[in-house]
């Protein structure tokens, strides 16, 4: 059967009816459907991390529970939040040579920039003589530095024999004195003297993240072992925490000084007369500006 013009002109509509369609279906629907499924499977990974977390998928409890968290960060009722709190822990165990810092150098950016070994020099001979003056004599082979000492990071020297001197004088305040190494002298005067049991820790940094150039906190530890009583002990120990000091101890074991001298045992208590302590403690230091930590708006960094 012969097709007529007219039934050829509908044939070859339809014929691109059919390759339009198809393309189109190609180009825009398929797309459209292999979007909305990776959306479907994307909006399922989230519901099933949502419950993992234990929050409700319910909008209006969902933003309960915002708010409540919301009020624990901000506080209220009287009552200080997270994140004023976390300032005042921040200002409170860093502020002990903030004051120093800010006199010399303004910011602790420009005292980490600026710092230099003839002001860690002078300031260790006079940390130095301070302290020989009370018989307490430092050896860099105990202590660990020494006014020659050479870093990258002339501020952390600085901070490390800073932290020395205020362990040295809380020492003295309570009444304690600093022991003298075995078998480590140093000459003062011509004269050979024992050197003092006081040794700097490597400084530790804490960084917020992988990428960080420079430590937001650092960390300077020191070791010492003291002389004393009991009472001279327990008022030391209170002393690391109190008065705008925040050195606090992270190991402390006591001993009987000598244990042939005598003890009184009633069932209760022993008291020993002299005892010998050796602590541990820390000093902190903050690198970063507090607000850039906590900013005073109450949202945390990288938080929404």
């Amino acid at each position: 059967m012969r097709l007529v013009p007219q039934h050829r002109n509908v044939l070859a509509a339809f014929a691109l009816l059919l390759l339009f369609g198809g393309a189109a279906h190609w180009l825009f629907v398929r797309p459209l459907n292999t979007e909305l499924a990776d959306n479907a499977e994307e909006i399922a990974k989230k519901e099933k991390r949502l419950q993992r977390t234990g929050l409700p998928l319910d909008s209006a409890l969902l933003d309960q529970e915002i708010q409540a968290l919301d009020r624990e960060l901000s506080g209220g009722a009287g009552k200080p939040g997270v994140v004023a709190l976390t300032r005042q822990v921040l200002e409170t165990f860093t502020a002990m040579f903030m004051n120093r810092v800010t006199g010399q150098y303004g910011t602790a950016e420009q005292f980490r920039r600026n710092a230099d070994r003839v002001f860690f020099q002078s300031d260790f001979s006079r940390i130095d003589l301070k302290l020989a003056e009370r018989d307490v004599f430092l050896a860099p082979a105990i202590l660990g530095i020494s006014d020659e000492s050479s870093s990258p990071h002339i501020y952390q020297l600085i901070l490390r024999i800073w932290t020395v001197e205020r362990l040295a004088d809380l020492a003295a305040e309570a009444g304690l004195t600093v022991a003298q190494a075995d078998g480590v002298v140093v000459e003062r005067k011509s004269i050979k003297v024992k050197a003092a049991d006081i040794r700097l820790l490597d400084v530790c940094g804490y960084n917020l993240a992988d990428t960080d150039k420079i430590p937001y906190l650092i960390e300077l530890p020191v070791e010492a072992t003291l002389l004393g009583e009991l009472p001279q002990v327990k008022s030391f120990l209170r002393r690391l925490t109190a008065d705008g000091n925040f050195l606090p101890a992270t190991q402390v074991e006591i001993f009987a000084d000598n244990p042939a001298l005598g003890k009184y045992h009633d069932g209760r208590q022993v008291t020993v007369t002299g005892v010998r302590l050796q602590v541990r403690c820390s000093a902190f230091f903050l690198l970063a500006p507090i607000g850039s930590l906590v900013p005073a708006n109450g949202s945390m960094p990288g938080g929404a």
